[in-house]
């Protein structure tokens, strides 16, 4: 311990020196005259000797690193980042943590902050809620989080489950110090840093070397990127990052292996297709169908040539909101005529088949006939026993393993061989009643919008009708979900591009809603989408610093807080169950609301650099605001219009 006290402070008194002697040069170059103004050689010598002893002074006083030579000019990190623009990764979003100082310098720095470019946040949470966005508007490519070791990933932990349950790629990068004789921060290290998420993630590794990095790496990308896809975890030790690596010592970057999707097997692909082309009534369910801007065009053309109801479960944006086939919002009606269900990629076929919403609570009254056949096209399935995000057991007929959007060519070959010289009446009469119905739904959609058009609170028809009337003309992406505002955007919009629609439900965790904007309008960049984000207001509260992030970067995000004052599915919750036990719902709202005093959005983003306005309260202030927000986002920066509406 002397020993140790002693070198600090000859380090501290190296440096004091140093920095003495650098300011008494520094004054007399600034405010001498004649001669002394201008040093000569002598003094250009001992400037630098005085930066010198500065220099060492201060890499005493630093923690303990791997190595003490100072003339290293290639290290671990620089290495681990060469093998990230290998992937072809474009974004690490990260808050800053020292157990990865190694690589953020090695970005930034060495990697020149480009491919990857890092993405400044103010919490965890948001750097991986910005690269479930990205997943979700990319389809298949992930970007990078880095986190620091054990309170990093902590604050990161429903983040990722939320993209576990979403099933999007992610390279997640936690940083550790492994070896307990290096480490400067105990309070921060972990034995097995990984274990607090394992149960959430794909794939977890801690690598042991340099070149055992480098592979997990490699091996991390293609595992996240093979379906059905998913985060993934290194845990990075510090010493790796920092260790100088030689030509000699250098490891070979792998190359990256191409992943061709899984194709259903052809012998039950002629199968379903001759089911589905023989059926009174076919029904197709589409989940987590949609991974690439060619699957919706496939999933149209196969319904066209079926005249088949296509129901859209939500958890990828799989069909046109125009397209009269499109039969979601009659699902009922649709599913319970069905004579052949096939299931595109299900997370929950329990939900797809059965219902609960005209029966009791969770009613497990199975709505299909029961001689349909039901029929899951795949790969999806519980990746772990713990968290089951995968409904009730339902048995299928049959379950063709492959990828739903890979199989979809063959599938379609197989219908339309099938359909040759068949007579089309049947077909025609079909596809009349589902157009007759789609028809019928959406004057019900604009007769129920209309209801109460001038009223405030505003109405969360009116929010939204406004919004499209708004961005008319523009390109642009929804990257928040439809449920908070009863859906009205898939009801009314006309939603008919792949790209148009990135929401994601992932585990319903709050938080992550402008982070998600933030990670679509990245993916986007480039074409230069406007990003339009229905924000509700409880989640924003969860991680207000996205704000600064999308502002910081200059991301064009129109962002509309659906402000109703309240997390108003619990205020529904509790009035449900204090009726139950006929109390009354006196008490509906305590603990419920954010009302008191009521939170001003738009002086909170103005805060960060967003340009903002609100709150809106009357109707006929909105779309004006709308317009001067739009305005704003043309210009590629992000903006926030602030409006005061009704609760669903």
């Amino acid at each position: 311990m002397d020993e140790q006290k002693t070198k600090v402070d000859k380090g501290r008194r190296r440096f004091i020196k140093g920095t003495a002697g650098t300011a008494l040069i520094a004054s007399a170059g600034a405010g001498g005259s004649g001669a002394d103004a201008s040093p000569g050689a002598a003094d250009e010598k001992k400037r630098a000797d005085s930066n010198r002893a500065a220099a060492e002074g201060v890499a005493e006083l630093l923690p303990p690193g791997p190595s003490s030579k100072l003339d290293a000019r290639y290290f671990g990190s620089d290495h681990m980042v060469d093998v990230i623009k290998h992937l072809g990764i474009e974004y690490v979003a990260s808050c800053p943590g020292d157990s990865f100082r190694g690589l953020q310098e090695s970005i930034t720095t060495y990697g020149g902050n480009i491919g990857p470019e890092w993405i400044s946040c103010t919490h965890e949470s948001i750097s991986v809620g910005i690269a479930i966005g990205y997943a979700r508007a990319t389809g298949t490519r992930p970007m990078a989080v880095m986190m620091k070791s054990t309170v990093g990933l902590q604050n990161a932990v429903m983040a990722i489950y939320n993209a576990f349950a979403d099933r999007v790629p992610i390279l997640l990068i936690s940083t550790a110090q492994h070896d307990g004789t290096k480490r400067y921060y105990w309070l921060h290290s972990a034995q097995d840093n990984n274990a607090v998420v394992r149960d959430s993630v794909k794939w977890d590794d801690t690598p042991g070397s340099l070149p055992h990095a480098v592979e997990s790496l490699v091996r991390g990308y293609e595992i996240a990127t093979t379906p059905p896809m998913g985060p993934v975890l290194l845990s990075v030790d510090t010493q790796l990052q920092e260790l100088p690596v030689t030509d000699v010592v250098r490891p070979t970057i792998p190359p990256l292996t191409s992943v061709r999707y899984p194709v259903g097997d052809n012998e039950a692909i002629r199968s379903l297709a001759q089911s589905l082309v023989d059926a009174e009534f076919p029904v197709i369910a589409a989940d987590r169908y949609t991974h690439s801007e060619r699957a919706m065009p496939m999933l149209v053309e196969l319904a066209e040539l079926l005249g088949s109801a296509v129901i859209d479960l939500n958890f990828r944006y799989n069909f046109p909101t125009d397209n009269r086939l499109n039969q979601t919002f009659d699902s009922f009606v649709s599913v319970s005529e069905a004579d052949v269900l096939l299931a595109l990629e299900p997370s929950d076929l329990w939900q797809a088949i059965n219902t609960w919403r005209t029966q009791p609570a969770w009613s497990t009254s199975r709505i299909v006939k029961r001689d349909c056949r039901v029929v899951v096209l795949g790969v999806d399935s519980a990746l772990r026993s713990n968290y089951q995000d995968f409904g009730r057991y339902t048995p299928a007929d049959e379950h063709i393993h492959g990828d739903a959007e890979a199989t979809m060519p063959l599938l379609i070959e197989e219908v339309r061989r099938r359909l040759e010289g068949r007579d089309r009446k049947k077909y025609l009469a079909r596809r009349q009643v589902l157009e007759n119905r789609y028809e019928a739904r959406r004057e019900r959609d604009l007769k129920q919008a209309a209801i109460g058009w001038d009223s405030s609170p505003i109405t969360t028809a009116r929010l939204c009708m406004e919004l499209a009337h708004a961005i008319r003309g523009e390109d642009w992406v929804l990257s928040s979900s439809n449920y908070t505002v009863s859906q009205w955007p898939q009801r009314l919009w006309t939603i008919d591009k792949p790209y148009q629609c990135a929401a994601s439900v992932g585990a319903s965790g709050l938080g992550d809603c402008l982070a998600r904007a933030i990670g679509v309008a990245l993916a986007h960049r480039k074409q230069k989408r406007m990003v339009v984000n229905i924000q509700p207001d409880g989640d924003l509260m969860f991680t207000p610093g996205a704000l600064w992030t999308a502002a910081h970067h200059e991301l064009p995000i129109l962002t509309v807080v659906h402000n109703n004052r309240a997390y108003h599915q619990e205020v529904m919750v509790m009035q449900n169950i204090a009726n139950q036990r006929d109390r009354g719902v006196e008490g509906e709202r305590i603990g419920c609301t954010l009302d008191n005093p009521p939170i001003d959005f738009a002086q909170m983003a103005r805060s960060m650099g967003v340009w903002a306005e609100g709150p809106i309260v009357a109707p006929d202030d909105l779309g004006p605001a709308l317009e001067r927000a739009v305005e704003v986002v043309r210009t590629g920066k992000p903006a926030l219009v602030d409006v005061v509406s009704e609760p669903r």
